[in-house]
C-alpha cells in the first residue's frame, strides 16, 4: 500500500483514518490524522503499539487477531472524540485498524 491516494475515500471522510497491517505497522495515515499527529512526526513505518499503553496495545492485539471493532469517547484538551477501530480482511490478510 502506498501512502499517496491509497485509500479515496479516506482522503474524503472527516475524520482521521490510519491503517496499519497485522504487526502494528502504519501503513497510511489520510491528511486528518496527519494532522491529528503531527506532532509526532510522520508515523508511517513506525509502529502503533509504541504509542499505546498496555490495555490498549492489548485491545489492538485482539482486534488485529480475530476482527471486531472498539468503539469509545475520550476528551483532549476540552475537545471530546469519538474514537472508532475496526479491523477489515481483505484478499484473506488483516490489513487494518481504523
Amino acid at each position: 500500500m502506498t501512502t499517496e491516494n491509497a485509500l479515496p475515500w479516506a482522503e474524503e471522510a472527516d475524520c482521521a483514518v490510519t491503517v496499519c497491517d497485522t504487526e502494528g505497522v502504519i501503513l497510511y495515515m489520510n491528511e486528518k490524522a496527519r494532522a491529528t499527529f503531527a506532532q509526532h512526526g510522520d508515523l508511517v513505518g513506525r509502529n502503533l503499539f509504541d504509542c499505546h499503553n498496555e490495555r490498549s496495545r492489548e485491545t489492538i492485539r485482539r482486534m488485529l487477531a480475530s476482527g471486531g471493532t472498539n468503539a469509545y469517547t475520550i476528551e483532549k484538551q476540552g475537545v471530546r472524540k469519538m474514537i472508532y477501530q475496526t479491523a477489515w480482511r481483505e484478499s484473506l490478510y488483516l490489513l487494518s485498524s481504523v
